[in-house]
Formats: C-alpha cells, sequence, structure tokens
C-alpha cells in the first residue's frame, strides 16, 4: 500500500515541510499585525485608556491583551479556512487547502474545534504536528480529531 493517501476527489495531500512553511508564514503575518496592533493601540489609546478608567488595571492589562491576542488568532485561522480560498495567507500562497476527509470545505464550527486542539498540538514539543510525518494522512494531532485534511491544489480558489 502506498504511502500517500487521496482524497476522494483525488487531490494530493500536502506534505509537512509545506505546512511548516505556511504556518511560518502566517506566524510572521500575525506577529507583525499584532505588535504594530499593540504599539498603535494599547500603549498609545487603550493602554492610557484603561489606567485612566480604572487605575488597577495594570494588574490584568496583560490578560485583556493576550485574550484579544489568542481571539484574533482564532478569527484569522476560522475566517479564512472556511473562506473560499480554503486556508490562510500562508496556506494560499503555497496552494494548499484544508477540508474535511472528503475534501469538502469545513464549517467555521468545525475550523474552531481545529483551532483550538492546535493549540493542544504544541504540547508537549509540538508532538501533535509531528506526528503528521507518521500517518497516512499526513494529518496533525488536530487534523485527526478534528476530522479534517489539508490538500494541495494545482488551481486557485
Amino acid at each position: 500500500m502506498s504511502d500517500t493517501y487521496f482524497a476522494k476527489n483525488e487531490l494530493k495531500l500536502a506534505i509537512f515541510i509545506e505546512r511548516v512553511l505556511a504556518f511560518s508564514i502566517d506566524a510572521t503575518i500575525i506577529i507583525l499585525f499584532t505588535y504594530t496592533a499593540y504599539m498603535m493601540l494599547f500603549i498609545d489609546v487603550i493602554g492610557p485608556l484603561f489606567l485612566l478608567l480604572l487605575p488597577d488595571s495594570y494588574e490584568y492589562g496583560p490578560h485583556v491583551a493576550f485574550l484579544l491576542w489568542i481571539v484574533f488568532i482564532w478569527l484569522y485561522f476560522a475566517c479564512m479556512e472556511t473562506s473560499r480560498y480554503r486556508g490562510t495567507i500562508g496556506k494560499y500562497l503555497l496552494k494548499l487547502k484544508v477540508t474535511d476527509e472528503d475534501g469538502e470545505q469545513i464549517t467555521f464550527k468545525e475550523s474552531t474545534i481545529r483551532f483550538f486542539l492546535k493549540l493542544i498540538s504544541f504540547i508537549p514539543v509540538f508532538a501533535g504536528f509531528l506526528i503528521a510525518l507518521f500517518t497516512n494522512k499526513k494529518q496533525t494531532f488536530h487534523d485527526i480529531t478534528a476530522k479534517t485534511i489539508v490538500i494541495k491544489s494545482e488551481i486557485g480558489p
């Protein structure tokens, strides 16, 4: 039996290095955007406003910022994966798409589940990502549990 799995519609699965490159592109975009937003909003606008309205906000301000950061990243992944592009900007640039195991577009709910399971994939030492090297469908922990695959598409959206 071949070690390459094809979805029912015969689309080729993305290889591990393509997924790492796509994630690196997305991480760069997220870091640049959030750093810029943090510098412009939190330091110049929201930070002083919090201190003016709630003098003790310096104690929980970082927690609020962290939660907002997680919400932004979740919405980035969930909205992009359920858009007509079926993937983030990094995946789009590498012609990758996130689908269900039948090659169909995933829902916002499925993408949300996939995102929060992705957080677990980081623990311990990226083990949830590395298992993609050993599965027939090249699935990570969050792909297996969310019942999704990442495919290589020869055409655009």
